[in-house]
């Protein structure tokens, strides 16, 4: 059985331009991870609160 290692960074292609020339550019952008770590769980384990969000105090 072949294990693949998990990594939270995908490979994002996009294309841009530069001074009136188009290029191809890669990058690494961190994706969905295994843990939801941007969220606030509330008090009753239900709701969530985004990360900044005005009643996270």
């Amino acid at each position: 059985m072949k294990r693949i290692h998990y990594t939270p960074y995908r490979e994002n292609v996009s294309i841009r331009s530069f001074k009136h020339q188009v290029y191809t550019v890669k990058t690494m952008k961190l994706s969905l991870n295994r843990t939801d770590d941007k969220r606030h769980v509330l008090p009753d384990s239900v709701h969530t609160l985004a990360h900044g969000h005005y009643k996270i105090v």
